[in-house]
């Protein structure tokens, strides 16, 4: 590949980092910009040596890849084989569906991750299924449940479709402030007072039309970032809109970079200094591929700020997200807590904020600040006790 810059289009990115990071762990991204309107992008690569430790080399391989010990029915997540939806047991061989939500066998059996990604969602026959929202499609997206760690996937098809509501959504609001439950992720967050005052190269992941990163700059208006990255599939929709905070590609004065993609196909390049993803994985198509995606965009000793639910119980699901079309997503707190662990806590914190009492629901989650770990050994799988209490159900 040419040093110089040049134009590539999504297929082409994916398909050379993924030849090329993988064999190497030689590739950071020094420079991701989307042109509006021809929706390519200009890649500026440059080359950095292998780290010094291999036996780091040789973890983060294993987080990524499992080692190829997963199998056909199982997806590697940063060192786990996780089974796929509906799935249970040694190898995920026996069948399990949230059997006490959904009555009959109406949810389709799964044997391979490609037919989860790429079968869409399935009507499910309201009379047999019992959550609030009686609606075939969001009944169906509950087929997906795994026993061990929630809904984490779902097909694409299923995701774009959402994300051609979300836009709809938004623009119905553009005459709103410009606020995305920014308070109240400002206090769960507690004011950003965790965060150093040197945020380096910045992403924001789901970025949306307001973002966090306003937020984060108006509670700490200290804070200095050398490059701001947006990532979100929809932004170049979002520039239309009145309220988009970026609408003139700056905030805060400070010019931003756009990403137009989806979060889960964000190369690998342990680039970003700092990586921000606030209320996203509900929105996602692959908790999976957007939690490594954000593990693998920050470098060794990045800063991450991080806010998630999590839904151990579905029939409580229904109650907080609402639509299961619009929110597929739901994890379990274990799901959660496996991939906080590869991060040195600085500030922990849950979702029951004033805003959350106020709505009335019992909300859970996790507002996190951490910092990745240096070395992490993906062999070092810590007990479930040692995990609660690193990360308990109600950290305040």
């Amino acid at each position: 590949m040419e040093k110089s810059d040049r134009w590539f289009n999504a297929y082409h990115l994916r398909r050379w980092l993924k030849i090329n990071s993988f064999l190497s762990l030689l590739v950071a991204v020094s420079l991701l910009h989307w042109h509006q309107d021809r929706e390519k992008v200009l890649l500026t690569t440059e080359l950095h040596g292998l780290r010094d430790d291999v036996a780091a080399s040789l973890d983060y391989k294993y987080l990524l890849t499992c080692n190829g010990k997963c199998g056909p029915m199982e997806k590697c997540f940063l060192g786990k084989c996780f089974c796929l939806p509906g799935r249970t047991g040694s190898g995920c061989q026996n069948i399990r569906t949230a059997d006490w939500l959904l009555t009959g066998d109406h949810c389709p059996v799964f044997h391979t991750l490609k037919e989860v990604q790429e079968k869409p969602v399935q009507e499910y026959p309201v009379e047999a299924c019992h959550i609030a929202e009686k609606d075939p499609l969001s009944c169906g997206i509950f087929c997906y449940w795994q026993e061990d760690a929630g809904i984490i996937q779902v097909p694409k098809s299923s995701w774009e479709r959402v994300s051609d509501i979300e836009y709809a959504i938004w623009k119905n609001l553009e005459k709103m402030g410009p606020d995305d439950r920014n308070p109240e992720h400002a206090e769960g967050l507690g004011a950003f007072a965790a965060l150093p005052s040197d945020l380096g190269n910045y992403l924001e992941i789901g970025a949306g039309p307001y973002t966090q990163t306003n937020n984060i700059l108006n509670v700490r208006n200290n804070v200095r970032i050398k490059n701001i990255y947006l990532a979100e599939p929809n932004i170049f929709r979002y520039l239309a809109l009145d309220n988009c905070i970026y609408k003139d590609n700056t905030i805060h004065g400070q010019r931003v970079n756009l990403l137009s993609l989806p979060v889960e196909e964000l190369p690998a390049t342990e680039f970003f200094d700092t990586v921000v993803a606030i209320n996203v994985i509900e929105h996602v198509f692959s908790a999976i591929d957007f939690l490594t995606a954000v593990y693998s965009a920050l470098k060794p000793g990045g800063i991450l700020v991080f806010g998630e639910r999590y839904f151990d119980d579905p029939d409580k699901d229904a109650l907080v997200l609402g639509s299961a079309l619009l929110h597929p997503i739901r994890v379990k707190r274990v799901f959660l807590q496996h991939f906080l662990r590869m991060f040195d806590t600085l500030y922990i914190g849950d979702h029951h904020t004033s805003f959350a009492k106020a709505r009335g629901f019992e909300e859970s989650g996790y507002y996190f600040i951490g910092r990745k770990k240096e070395i992490f050994s993906a062999f070092d799988e810590p007990g479930q006790a040692e995990l609660d209490t690193r990360f308990p159900a109600n950290p305040f």
